[in-house]
C-alpha cells in the first residue's frame, strides 16, 4: 500500500500523464496548424512533457508532508 502524500501526488502525476499523452487526446493537436511556425503536435507534445517534468520535479522537491 502507498503511503505519504508524495507517493499519492506521483501516482496521480503518471495517471495524468498518461491520460494526456493517451490517443485521443493526442488527435486534438493532430492538424496542419502552425504556431509562430511550429507545427502544432510536437509543439503540444513538448509542452505537455515539459509540464510533467515540471510538476515532478516540484512534487519531488516539496518532500513528505
Amino acid at each position: 500500500m502507498l503511503k505519504g502524500m508524495t507517493s499519492q501526488r506521483l501516482v496521480a502525476l503518471f495517471v495524468t500523464g498518461v491520460a494526456l499523452l493517451n490517443f485521443p487526446l493526442l488527435t486534438l493537436w493532430d492538424h496542419e496548424a502552425q504556431l509562430l511556425g511550429i507545427p502544432l503536435f510536437p509543439l503540444g507534445l513538448f509542452l505537455v512533457w515539459g509540464f510533467l517534468i515540471a510538476a515532478l520535479a516540484w512534487v519531488m522537491e516539496t518532500g513528505e508532508d
